[in-house]
């Protein structure tokens, strides 16, 4: 027998219309819920809070003090690179074993890719790979030139010391590299990225260079360019405050430790500014509780008292935080209100759906219980459909003190809908628990035939 003919027929055993009703309830269940399904995360994740690199961005494509700081640093740096020469040239003589070299990153080192940050502030997402190797790929052209960059390494060439590109740039993408580095006219010696799949730490294509030369600076906008004990600490699966506090507090430690390696030292260690990304982010980038990170008003001298303070102004990112959870409260109602409503429809076609097994009298009363679980989702609905009213009417107020009753009321309208919902799925639970008890322990006998 197919299973159209088990449906149809009349002639079924007690077990068969149980296994009917089992069914009928377990089809509704699953298209009544079909339309409940959560949305697709998007492709790529947007940034919090928004814009959070907008100064940042324009900090390094607008600001003169930008390019002062990196014609600063280059300048300096070519001044104690010839110094270090000069002592090099000195204690090695004329035929040197292994030639002097600078070991240099290449993005935002070397290589101004802005206008990739300016894409990501545009769009209002975070920093994603795929994203990053679609710039590598295609960006060759939009490649700039850090300032400073390429006279610093041309008064290399004049001094006779190699340069070496050091990048976590992709090795599947190393043709575009050496097209943007041609397309900007900057020389180097050698060039070498991190092969696909491969860690990105530095340190053992670091080793490599020094094989074939000897290094006398080591220049990046990030520590790890210098070397890898400046790499954060790992982290737990979910730090606690004092976690974060504690993997910046040493790093920053570090730095003290050694404040005679910046532009000293042998070898010299040199670093450029970057304020849109880099390790000192890996603690952060955790949307407004990063606020947690700054420096309390008492750690601060021109800290003013925060009573001396006007208060600040609502703002709309203020606006879209708290519309944002109240969207997601609403959803959430929704998806409750979904399952009732589910529940609801299979309760009553399991009881009217074809011949349904009639247990005895007593029995039978067990589906009295239908009657408060019903109610009870009733109930629930009604509070799913104050949060989508309390929604709409969010949608028609910008004062951020009403929104923040608004919320508060959604939230208890929210607490009160699944409080009431689990009370219903309680009552359901018993019934289906007594069910299943007859249904185990109860003497089916056939009926006779006429």
């Amino acid at each position: 027998m197919n299973l159209l003919d088990f449906l149809r027929t009349d002639r079924r055993s007690p077990v068969k219309k149980i296994a009917k009703h089992i069914f009928v309830v377990a089809f509704l269940l699953l298209t009544s819920n079909s339309g409940l399904a959560q949305e697709a995360p998007p492709s790529y994740k947007a940034v919090d809070p928004p814009n959070r690199n907008l100064d940042a961005s324009l900090y390094m494509q607008t600001s003169a003090e930008y390019r002062a700081l990196c014609y600063q640093i280059y300048n300096l740096a070519a001044e104690r690179l010839r110094q270090a020469k000069a002592e090099f040239d000195k204690t090695n003589g004329s035929s040197p074993a292994k030639a002097a070299a600078v070991i240099m990153d290449l993005d935002e080192t070397v290589l101004d890719n802005s206008g990739f940050q300016a894409m990501l502030v545009r769009s209002g997402l975070a920093w994603d790979p795929r994203l990053w190797r679609i710039w590598e790929k295609d960006g060759a052209s939009s490649v700039g030139a850090i300032p400073g960059a390429k006279d610093f390494i041309e008064k290399n060439e004049r001094l006779g010391v190699a340069v070496v590109f050091v990048s976590n740039r992709d090795k599947e993408f190393e043709q575009q590299t050496k097209d943007a580095l041609k397309g900007l006219g900057i020389n180097y010696d050698l060039l070498e990225l991190k092969e696909s799949g491969k860690t990105d730490d530095k340190m053992s294509r670091f080793g490599e260079v020094q094989q074939k030369y000897d290094v006398l600076m080591y220049i990046g906008d990030n520590l790890r360019d210098l070397s890898e004990e400046f790499k954060f600490s790992q982290l737990p699966e979910n730090p606690t405050e004092t976690d974060l506090q504690n993997a910046i507090d040493n790093r920053k430690q570090k730095v003290d430790a050694l404040s005679n390696r910046w532009g000293g030292g042998s070898p010299l260690w040199v670093v450029l500014p970057n304020p849109t990304y880099g390790e000192w982010t890996k603690p952060l980038n955790r949307g407004v509780r990063d606020l947690d990170r700054l420096v309390p008003e008492a750690k601060s001298s021109s800290a003013m008292p925060v009573s001396s303070l006007p208060p600040a102004p609502s703002k709309a990112t203020d606006h879209k935080f708290l519309q944002d959870g109240m969207s997601a409260m609403s959803a959430g109602a929704t998806t409750v209100t979904g399952w009732s409503l589910t529940i609801l429809g299979a309760t009553v076609a399991g009881i009217v759906a074809g011949n349904f097994l009639r247990p005895s009298a007593i029995v039978r009363g067990i589906y009295l219980l239908f009657i408060p679980g019903w109610t009870f989702l009733g109930v629930s609905i009604s509070y799913g459909d104050k949060v989508t009213r309390r929604l709409a009417a969010a949608a028609f107020t910008e004062d951020r003190t009403a929104l923040g009753q608004i919320a508060a009321a959604m939230n208890s309208d929210y607490a009160a809908q699944r409080g009431w919902f689990y009370l219903a799925l309680l009552i359901f639970g018993l019934w289906l628990a007594l069910f299943l008890l007859w249904w185990v322990f109860a003497k089916f006998e056939p009926k006779s035939k006429r």
